[in-house]
């Protein structure tokens, strides 16, 4: 064990006889007690957490309860047929300081906005945007293989994608569409447990890679944002994926790609990569969306979230998928990997705008069950301090960005960090194929100078 896991262990455990006894840590038992009230593991599971947490130090809960071998009791939710009524989770007060407290009523009602009060202070959140609906059953699309780069489109393309109206690009009216409903999954417990119907890798893929026509080019985003925002206040536009890469530096085997556009820096993925449909993440979405997991839909329309933070002194403009609403028509995540990045998927929570991740329990190829969290909960996962030293990394990102860009608009290669900290920009040879805007002519129409 390195010397800091094991003055960790120290502090966390203290083992007194032979049975091992130790004192959980605060968060872990705010969490084994608080977060789910009704469930307080038995004794003997009890004595089982504790020995998981001493042997092997500074766990998450769920690793925790997965050494105890009690993954489906404890912290979360009981048996899928289990009919007991569950009792109210956590909720937010807001006090003098509209600072975060919890309650008594049920967390679901918390306000997104709430929610980021945990960096104390580096996130804001300013404006929720709402939707933007790419629809690939557009006729007038082109297949990529015509095109010289992913930008390369033309005015009818964005609009029958974007499923407008109107006549020029800034009187188009675009149709109110929002991701499907995510179902009551209690009505999913005397289903369980269900076996995926592609249960391994399909020889022959079913779905689309993400570029044109099925998916819209880097720069559509910011185009409806500019029928719903002042585009000269924004100092940031960033994709779903940047945040996680600019807190922790893991590029996750991505390529970003850093342009600038008047005055709006732009810093996105652009990776090439094909969306299997027949994958359990897939599979997934269509099961908590009331469809079948093996009704595979390639004409189904593409929803991105949009909304407006303010992180550090900088305003930012997010896009990120919507995988699907809940009641309230809010984004709800949805994931089905068996060994969950909980830092990756916080960061898409928040880039998406999402409370609440439903993610998958899985046996091999069989979904066991859903278990829900929220972001608090995936907040107490991460070690003390962690959120504010993230958040001041993506800070210190957007101001070496900002400050590397200058004049110059690129496009630039973004790269990992080098030993004094400062992040690498290079210029693109082949700007044009990797562009994240349209040509020149095509953005006269979409942004006339006024």
């Amino acid at each position: 064990l390195k010397p800091c896991r094991l003055e960790r262990q120290r502090e966390v455990c203290a083992p007194v006889d032979a049975a091992r006894q130790c004192t959980l840590p605060a968060h872990v038992a705010l969490e084994t007690t608080e977060l789910v009230p009704n469930m307080v593991p038995s004794p003997p599971r009890v004595a089982l957490l504790a020995v998981a947490v001493c042997s092997w130090g500074a766990l998450s809960v769920r690793q925790a309860h997965r050494e105890a071998g009690a993954l489906q009791a404890g912290l979360f939710p009981s048996d899928p047929r289990d009919d007991v009524e569950q009792e109210p989770r956590w909720s937010v007060a807001e006090d003098e300081n509209v600072s975060a407290q919890v309650a008594s009523a049920e967390l679901s009602t918390w306000p997104f906005e709430h929610a980021l009060t945990a960096f104390e202070g580096r996130f804001e959140h300013l404006e929720d945007l709402g939707f933007v609906t790419w629809y690939r059953n557009c006729s007038a699309s082109r297949p990529q293989s015509s095109r010289s780069c992913k930008g390369d489109v033309e005015v009818e393309e964005l609009r029958c994608g974007l499923g407008a109206r109107g006549g020029p690009p800034r009187e188009w009216q675009f149709p109110q569409d929002c991701p499907a409903r995510i179902v009551d999954t209690s009505r999913l417990r005397m289903e369980l447990p269900l076996e995926f119907p592609f249960r391994h890798r399909h020889p022959d893929p079913v779905g689309y890679p993400n570029s044109l026509p099925h998916y819209p080019p880097h720069f559509v985003q910011l185009f409806a944002a500019s029928f719903r925002c002042e585009l000269s206040e924004i100092d940031f536009f960033i994709g779903g994926a940047s945040l996680y890469m600019l807190a922790t530096g893991d590029f996750d085997r991505k390529k970003f790609t850093v342009q600038k556009w008047r005055n709006v820096v732009m810093v996105s993925s652009f990776t090439d990569y094909f969306n299997d449909l027949t994958n359990k993440g897939f599979q997934l979405e269509r099961l908590l969306t009331g469809k079948r997991m093996d009704e595979i839909d390639l004409k189904a329309p593409h929803f991105e979230h949009l909304q407006v933070l303010r992180i550090g002194y900088f305003k930012v403009l997010i896009a990120a998928e919507a995988d699907a609403v809940d009641e309230n028509l809010r984004p709800v995540e949805i994931k089905a990997v068996w060994r969950p990045n909980w830092q990756k998927i916080m960061f898409q929570m928040i880039s998406s705008g999402s409370m609440r991740v439903q993610h998958a329990r899985t046996h091999y190829d069989t979904l066991q069950g859903v278990d829900e969290y929220d972001l608090s909960q995936i907040y107490h996962m991460l070690p003390e301090g962690e959120l504010a030293r993230m958040a001041d990394n993506i800070v210190d990102a957007l101001d070496a960005i900002q400050n590397r860009l200058g004049d110059e608009d690129g496009p630039f290669d973004l790269y990992e960090w080098d030993a004094a900290g400062s992040l690498t920009l290079v210029p693109l040879p082949d700007e044009g194929k990797r562009s994240l805007l349209p040509e020149t002519h095509i953005l006269d129409q979409l942004f006339p100078v006024d």
